[in-house]
């Protein structure tokens, strides 16, 4: 697998003595090697905010690098992703593959071990997946014995977390590169109530915008929102800074939020939902939120905004269409529609075309295709059968099937 990240010039020479570490460590067990190249080093304009909290930009040397870790497997065995207990909703997983993992390891007993049986308590347990299809759950001591085969392995299974958490090689300083930061973790507090953690996620973004940790590691020198919320509720302030003051227009978004986070949309009863929208189901659904996970909770924030803005714009179309339901569920009915668009989707037995067609009157007819594939332009003619009156993002569409239809040529674009 490979992860390409920009990182500071000067800081190439850490990371290089960091993976001759690990190789070293490698060669040592008869793992395979990582390998780093990087690019020539460039000049990037980088932005980042003044002790005023103005954005300036500023010329910054860089390169690029490309770090590939090799497939890690011993005697047939894969490590596929670390589980992390978090409440008594489930736990987190952090996945090492592209490879999807069955819904059972979001809520399996972390006091389980397929390999030795031993049932005790465990913070973090490890996936593992035979090339034969068999998957186990191995704590820690265990995980040994099925991806390395040797008895130190906590480092590089750290590592590997580290890098599909989001690798940064600039570590080794605060983010904000600010000196008096130097040493604030020592002192700095674990976590705090999670809606006290989002109220002030929404007080930093009013004041400084939105920014995610990704981002953040891509443009170098910005600071995470995060890493803002993080700084000050801790007491960690730059110069000139103001404390960010939780109102109660805040709180009131943010008990919006959680309501969002704590309901349909991220209830696993009522939809299926990715790794992504699990952990942060997970993290959300607790009292307390570590800083650890911090960054996951306040992306619900931003995942909110977008769910606001998809209503209003739901809302505005609904308000701007003239689309209405045509005709009665399992009734024929005689069209003359033209294809506005069409996407392909691979179903469970073969490809299936959805087709979205208008008539004269500006209705929306939807028609999901497996034989007859018609592309957008073209006018059709002909039977199809009302399966539903379904509604997408405000607009109403009439879904059909079993249709029937004859293109007419020289119609349409």
């Amino acid at each position: 697998m490979k992860y390409e990240r920009t990182i500071y010039l000067a800081h190439l020479e850490s990371l290089q003595r960091e993976i001759d570490k690990l190789n070293k460590r490698a060669k040592r067990n008869g793992w395979d090697l990582l390998e780093i190249e990087v690019t020539e080093s460039y000049w990037r304009e980088v932005k980042r905010r003044d002790h005023f909290h103005n954005w300036k930009t500023i010329q910054q040397l860089v390169c690029d690098v490309v770090l590939t870790v090799p497939e890690t497997t011993f005697d047939g065995w894969k490590f596929l992703a670390s589980v992390e207990a978090i409440n008594e909703v489930g736990n987190t997983i952090r996945s090492l593959s592209e490879e999807d993992l069955p819904d059972w390891v979001r809520t399996v007993e972390m006091s389980r071990c397929d390999h030795c049986g031993a049932h005790r308590e465990r913070k973090k347990v490890y996936v593992v997946k035979h090339e034969s299809g068999e998957l186990k759950v191995v704590g820690s001591s265990c995980v040994k014995d099925f991806v390395f085969g040797h008895h130190n392995v906590q480092v590089y299974l750290a590592i590997l977390e580290h890098i599909a958490e989001g690798w940064r090689a600039e570590v080794g300083g605060y983010e904000d590169g600010d000196p008096e930061m130097a040493g604030a973790h020592s002192r700095a507090m674990n976590g705090a109530e999670t809606p006290h953690i989002i109220n002030m996620g929404v007080a930093a973004i009013e004041r400084y915008g939105w920014m995610s940790n990704s981002k953040a590691r891509e443009l170098l020198d910005v600071e995470s929102t995060a890493g803002v919320v993080y700084r000050h509720m801790n007491g960690f302030l730059h110069k000139n800074e103001e404390p960010i003051k939780v109102e109660d227009a805040h709180k009131e978004k943010g008990k919006a939020v959680l309501e969002y986070l704590r309901g349909d949309d991220f209830d696993p009863d009522k939809k299926r939902l990715s790794d992504y929208e699990w952990n942060l189901s997970v993290i959300a659904s607790g009292e307390v939120c570590t800083f650890n996970n911090a960054a996951f909770l306040l992306s619900g924030i931003a995942a909110y905004d977008r769910m606001m803005g998809q209503k209003a714009e739901d809302a505005r179309r609904a308000e701007q269409s003239s689309s209405d339901w045509v005709g009665e569920e399992k009734k024929r009915l005689d069209l003359n529609l033209k294809v506005e668009f069409a996407r392909d989707f691979e179903g469970t037995y073969g490809p299936r075309r959805m087709t979205k067609m208008v008539d004269d009157s500006g209705n929306v007819f939807v028609w999901w295709a497996t034989s007859m594939f018609l592309e957008p332009g073209d006018v059709v003619e002909g039977r199809g059968t009302v399966k539903e009156h379904s509604e997408f993002r405000g607009e109403k569409q009439t879904v059909l099937t079993r249709c029937n239809f004859e293109i007419l040529e020289g119609v349409g674009v």
